[in-house]
């Protein structure tokens, strides 16, 4: 599986970054894409420009991003993910 964490959209009233939190898995062998909801999701607010880096099979760190010229990020969260 392949974990997609965060990112960002473009505001169409702004014009400008809209930083994501939302969480996608992708099933490699089944080519599709589905949202999840990972134990440790929630905690970190929306951001991009973050580092995902895979620890297991089923857990993630998540470290740093920010928020478009808004604010930036040092801290670590733990996703785990069920097949």
């Amino acid at each position: 599986a392949m974990l997609l964490v965060g990112g960002a959209l473009r505001d169409a009233a702004t014009g400008g970054l809209a930083p994501s939190d939302e969480v996608w898995v992708l099933d490699v062998a089944a080519d599709e894409w589905r949202a999840v909801a990972p134990a440790g999701a929630g905690l970190f607010e929306p951001r991009n420009a973050h580092v995902l880096g895979r620890v297991s099979p089923d857990t993630f760190l998540l470290h740093g991003g920010w928020q478009p010229f808004v604010r930036s990020y040092g801290e670590s969260f733990k996703l785990e993910v069920s097949p």
